[in-house]
């Protein structure tokens, strides 16, 4: 089944960011193992890295996360 960019950035969103990602950055925080300021500071940083310049992915992907204000 082959569905719209904006259904599947939609779901990697969902599934890889906000349950995966995010999920991991406050299970690390929360236990006192990282700074949960500088591990979101990490990934902007490389989403912002993947959006754009030398190191692009040619995705929506990382621009969607860096520039919504609601992820879900």
């Amino acid at each position: 089944t082959f569905v719209p960019d904006d259904v599947t950035d939609e779901r990697f969103t969902y599934y890889l960011a906000i349950n995966n990602v995010l999920g991991l950055v406050g299970a690390l925080g929360s236990q006192g193992l990282a700074d949960e300021q500088l591990l979101l500071a990490a990934l902007r940083g490389f989403l912002a890295g993947a959006a754009q310049g030398p190191e692009a992915l040619g995705s929506g992907l990382p621009a969607l996360l860096l520039d919504s204000p609601v992820l879900r």
